[in-house]
């Protein structure tokens, strides 16, 4: 199910079957295999599910330290020190713009990406910054998966959010009255359902009624 965009906004995104091939194709020959593969080198070969479980248990050993008041070892301070200089080298490949996309970078440094995008800490600015590059990227070379497309466009909305701005793709909903699921305010209706076509997600009418028939306005949703 999808809406027509805007006029004047470009085609919407390509159908599944053309996004797969699109995916196969960039496997097998990336445009960019230099930097494609300092992304890899950067992951070290894992997912980005992986990559989140490591960063995930490093925040539980620090916060372990912390609560028992263990003192850093010469082995933290190089690991910590090490995971400061990865963050720095993500930021440099973040800050391209234009940002690579499938077509340069293939699947798996795509994926590298949009960890990196997902994994930004205490800089909601810089996040949703590259979060932008990341979706124009897309729609430059498409071919990704909707759900890093709908978790980037999650980290941008809640970026405006907090920063007292409304969404521009009606990713956020919350409880009003505690009670009934709604989406927040976006900043206009029209251009967001545009934007959301051009990417392939879903219309936000739809999300949203799915989220209130499931009763819960932040968890994971298909892609239809």
């Amino acid at each position: 199910m999808r809406t027509a965009p805007a006029a004047g906004l470009g085609p919407t995104r390509p159908p599944r079957a053309q996004r797969a091939q699109a995916r196969r194709e960039a496997r097998a020959e990336p445009r960019d295999p230099e930097l494609r593969t300092a992304l890899l080198q950067w992951s070290g070969g894992a997912s980005a599910t992986e990559l989140m479980s490591q960063a995930s248990m490093a925040d539980y050993n620090q916060s372990l330290r912390k609560a028992f008041g263990h003192p850093d070892t010469d082995e933290v301070r190089a690991e910590r020190a090490q995971a400061q200089a990865k963050a720095m080298q993500m930021r440099e490949f973040l800050r391209r713009d234009p940002l690579p996309g499938l077509a340069e970078v293939g699947e798996d440094g795509l994926e590298v990406l949009w960890y990196g995008i997902t994994a930004v800490r205490d800089d909601a600015a810089f996040q949703r910054e590259a979060g932008e590059r990341f979706l124009r990227a897309e729609l430059a070379s498409p071919g990704a998966p909707a759900y890093y497309l709908h978790g980037v466009a999650e980290r941008i909305d809640r970026a405006l959010i907090d920063d007292g701005q409304p969404q521009r793709y009606g990713t956020a909903h919350e409880y009003r009255d505690g009670k009934r699921v709604v989406r927040t305010p976006s900043d206009d209706e029209a251009a967001m359902e545009a934007r959301r076509a051009r990417l392939g997600l879903m219309p936000a009418a739809l999300e949203t009624c799915l989220r209130q028939r499931l009763d819960n306005p932040y968890g994971w949703l298909p892609d239809l």
